[in-house]
């Protein structure tokens, strides 16, 4: 689509609510911006070296975020999940060894494959929505990561203690 287009500083994608992402494997993104898109293609930000940001739209459009969609973006530093992803792909962040931020907006857990977080930060820090359900601390990813949670009044809490204020 882009040719030998390579280099970009942000790359903005607008779809119209049943678009699928794709095709930006390698380039050198630095931020991307996407919305009213429902899918994240196989590999479609994969080993994009330079990407820092990702702001994923919470649009109700993203439902899934696919196989090695972010895979080996070793500059990803955080990533907030809209509450309409359902499934995250296998290896779909593996090696994004820089992300130490994953927020989880959505009130149910989504099915996450095998290593979609393999290889991240060892102090990298999921933050679930105070009461969301799903997100059983004795399986994959949630056993491998600390997981916060989000309380209502924006602060973070981790078994009733008050650690630090967020907002998103």
């Amino acid at each position: 689509v882009f040719g030998d287009q390579t280099n970009w500083v942000s790359l903005v994608i607008v779809g119209n609510g049943n678009t699928r992402a794709s095709g930006f494997t390698g380039k050198a993104i630095q931020n991307v911006t996407v919305s009213g898109v429902s899918e994240l293609a196989k590999s479609a930000f994969e080993n994009c070296k330079n990407l820092r940001t990702v702001d994923l739209a919470d649009d109700g459009c993203l439902g899934n975020i696919g196989e090695w969609a972010f895979g080996s973006n070793t500059n990803l530093c955080s990533v907030i999940v809209p509450n309409t992803v359902t499934n995250i792909g296998n290896y779909a962040f593996y090696n994004c060894s820089s992300l130490k931020s994953v927020v989880f907006t959505s009130a149910e857990a989504p099915t996450v494959g095998g290593d979609a977080f393999r290889y991240l930060p060892s102090d990298a820090m999921f933050y679930i929505c105070e009461g969301a359900t799903g997100y059983d601390a004795t399986t994959y990813p949630w056993n491998s990561f600390s997981v916060m949670t989000l309380m209502d009044d924006g602060s973070v809490g981790q078994s009733g203690a008050i650690n630090e204020s967020v907002t998103w």
